[in-house]
């Protein structure tokens, strides 16, 4: 019992407001990595406080976070999201509910009031708890199998979450090359993506495909492309007859690919209102990011998106539609190509078309850089 309640308590961090009330030294503050990253510099400089390393217009403070802690704590600091306006520190939980079965699951909601059916709204076959919802559901199945570890459940037998944690805590039992704390933050990205498209289900939606949701899960790099310490995003501009009218590109401190795309996103929203751009339609590949800006997850609370969605909605009132639309990965490889461009030739801002490789401008093809 000792060792579960550990094991859970390692879910437990605090959600970042304004830093105010957070210590770097005795509060679990990261969610990926070290949840207590130990700075590289002392008490006797003076820093307590995460507000330390945020700016005023609530940004990380890059070169400070570099300058107390090491490269992996900085990278994971550098993807935790910021909230679009000042607001408290609290607490977040991340996995704890699913882990401790807290989720109202049509089983749990069937134990206290009557409702039409406890049958899992995915597959329909068997009652909806928690562990079958997102592991033992043909749906869920077919999203673990597809993603990128090729996970077969028929192997792993797990009837409860604390099985499951310890089966995977376990070094032998873990997808090749990855640890435990990438393929915890890869499962909660799969867990988020079922639970949104069960939630659409039960409002009145149709459901999802298994391949789009595979294609969500396995966080594919659209528009962004990935460095191990930060990334490039790239956003093509094209009039109503489909002519490329500008390539935009920025550097971004995080290296989470949801995160990078929906900061793209934001960053694009402001070239284009600088550009005095008003009736704007937006494209965008990755389901959670297009969900999320447009508000179709309703009042699910996404830590990890909240605050740049807001941020994307202030923007877009100074424009006639500012919708997100989903567009197909294998029409978006200009964007992800340009962003590859980008991170290749270190280059930020509004790229000249005419310098860049021909390549790189085709929907349909994947543009690899020159080797030599």
């Amino acid at each position: 019992m000792l060792k579960h309640r550990l094991l859970l308590n390692e879910g437990i961090c605090r959600r970042i407001g304004d830093g105010k009330s957070m210590s770097i030294w005795f509060d679990a503050w990261v969610p990926s990595g070290d949840h207590k990253p130990r700075p590289m510099l002392g008490a006797t400089q003076g820093t307590n406080l995460v507000q330390y390393f945020i700016n005023e217009n609530l940004t990380w403070n890059e070169p400070r976070i570099r300058e107390w802690f090491g490269a992996a704590d900085a990278r994971h600091i550098l993807n935790i999201a910021l909230p679009a306006q000042r607001k408290d520190d609290s607490w977040m939980w991340l996995g704890w509910q699913i882990l401790r079965d807290a989720l109202p699951s049509r089983e749990k909601l069937g134990q206290i009031m009557p409702i039409p059916s406890v049958c899992s709204p995915l597959c329909d076959e068997e009652v909806e708890s928690t562990i079958h919802l997102f592991w033992q559901c043909s749906f869920a199945k077919a999203v673990w199998y597809g993603s990128p570890w090729g996970i077969r459940m028929d192997s792993i037998q797990c009837n409860e979450w604390m099985d499951w944690l310890q089966w995977f805590y376990c070094i032998k039992n873990l997808p090749s090359n990855l640890d435990i704390d990438t393929f915890l933050t890869g499962a909660l990205c799969i867990f988020d993506v079922l639970w949104s498209i069960r939630n659409r289900v039960i409002h009145g939606s149709n459901i999802t495909p298994v391949q789009e949701a595979i294609i969500t899960t396995g966080s594919r790099t659209m528009d962004v492309s990935i460095d191990t310490d930060h990334s490039y995003g790239a956003a093509v501009i094209r009039d109503c007859n489909n002519r490329i009218q500008a390539i935009y590109s920025t550097q971004l401190n995080v290296t989470n690919p949801t995160l990078a795309e929906a900061l793209m996103l934001v960053c694009a929203t402001e070239f284009v209102v600088k550009c005095k751009l008003r009736k704007v339609l937006f494209f965008c590949d990755n389901v959670t990011v297009v969900n999320h800006f447009n508000d179709y997850a309703g009042e699910a609370d996404h830590q990890l998106l909240n605050g740049v969605a807001e941020r994307f909605k202030r923007i877009v009132l100074s424009l006639e539609g500012g919708r997100v639309q989903k567009i197909n990965w294998g029409h978006n490889f200009m964007a992800h190509n340009s962003a590859k461009w980008a991170r290749h030739h270190a280059a930020v801002g509004e790229l000249a078309v005419n310098s860049i490789d021909g390549e790189v401008l085709l929907d349909d093809t994947k543009w690899f850089p020159d080797p030599g």
